[in-house]
């Protein structure tokens, strides 16, 4: 009898334990530097957001991936527009883009970032995610991104609305919590909202992985009803040994000497020179001088530039290749 009575409660134990309500915190699903996400983007009809409530299963075990985008974290002194971003201290790079992150034990935040030759400095910044989360749990937050004269501001109410089993190609989670974001946006010129729209999206963490599982977006712009804009799961190689990710893409990238008064030498080694270029930028984004087309050639690569005309300060080297992209910081002295 005793046998029967241990086995039942380590039966109820152990079902307690797989449905237990999983819980975010910051120690184990904060992005760290070297992290690199993959998203895997999926056709649009073969998803569905599925049920709310507790130990919910959602199977997207057989959907299949149309493309796919990488994302890098990397520390924010190893990127090129680190001293603009006061605060942060990580960044994501999609291989053009830079978005400026502060993170803490409270919450993941976007602040800025960098894109073409454009500095955004959001006068609101944008939360990700707060710790700790967990189910029936909610927070809003508020952001505001200026472009052009105008803004775009955003409001966004969460809800940990359900946790359960979630069932993707890259594995079965027994831990999920599903949080269901509704995103207002306004475009405002003047004070005046010119332009308003609605969104929605439903995306599963689990406790220790630092990346979003899957988020699907929807568009309830209008009507209120759900029209499925964008769905996609995500996979990880995890951390790396180097911090600055972006340089391994490209082998042997150096500038020197660095500092420099009077002459530079770049040196680096191509796969192909299809798309490749070298483009040097101050740190206001203004382009100095672009290398590409004959000026390259496939493998070893040794270029020279003058600087002798250039002002004391920092500059910004950017090798684009088929591969990807990758920076970095040289000085000139005087």
């Amino acid at each position: 009898m005793k046998k029967v009575v241990l086995s039942v409660a380590i039966t109820i134990a152990s079902i307690a334990a797989a449905t237990a309500q999983p819980t975010l915190i910051a120690a184990t699903n904060t992005p760290l530097a070297g992290d690199v996400n993959v998203a895997h983007l999926l056709d649009s009809n073969s998803v569905a957001v599925g049920a709310s409530g507790a130990t919910v299963t959602w199977n997207f075990g057989s959907v299949v991936d149309t493309a796919t985008d990488t994302t890098r974290f990397l520390s924010c002194t190893s990127t090129p527009y680190c001293d603009s971003f006061s605060g942060a201290n990580l960044a994501s790079f999609d291989g053009s883009d830079y978005t400026y992150i502060v993170t803490s034990a409270a919450k993941v935040t976007a602040i800025g970032g960098h894109s073409g030759s454009d500095f955004i400095h959001f006068t609101d910044p944008k939360d990700f995610i707060r710790f700790p989360f967990t189910y029936n749990n909610s927070w809003v937050d508020t952001a505001s991104v200026p472009f052009s004269g105008a803004s775009i501001d955003f409001v966004d109410s969460n809800t940990a609305d359900a946790y359960g089993t979630l069932v993707l190609p890259s594995g079965t989670y027994s831990n999920a919590l599903r949080v269901h974001t509704v995103t207002h946006e306004d475009i405002v010129f003047g004070g005046v909202p010119m332009s308003s729209s609605r969104t929605e999206s439903y995306s599963w963490y689990a406790p220790g992985i630092r990346t979003p599982l899957m988020i699907i977006d929807l568009d309830t712009t209008g009507t209120g009803m759900l029209h499925l804009n964008q769905a996609r799961y995500y996979t990880t190689s995890g951390a790396t040994t180097g911090v600055n990710d972006a340089q391994t893409i490209t082998s042997g990238l150096n500038i020197f000497p660095n500092p420099a008064i009077n002459l530079v030498h770049i040196t680096f080694n191509l796969a192909t020179t299809a798309d490749a270029s070298v483009i040097i930028s101050d740190l206001t984004g203004r382009t100095i001088a672009t290398i590409a087309g004959n000026g390259l050639v496939k493998g070893a690569n040794d270029l020279s530039y003058s600087v002798s005309e250039l002002p004391a300060g920092v500059y910004i080297l950017q090798l684009h290749t088929a591969e990807g992209n990758t920076t970095q910081k040289f000085v000139v002295s005087k």
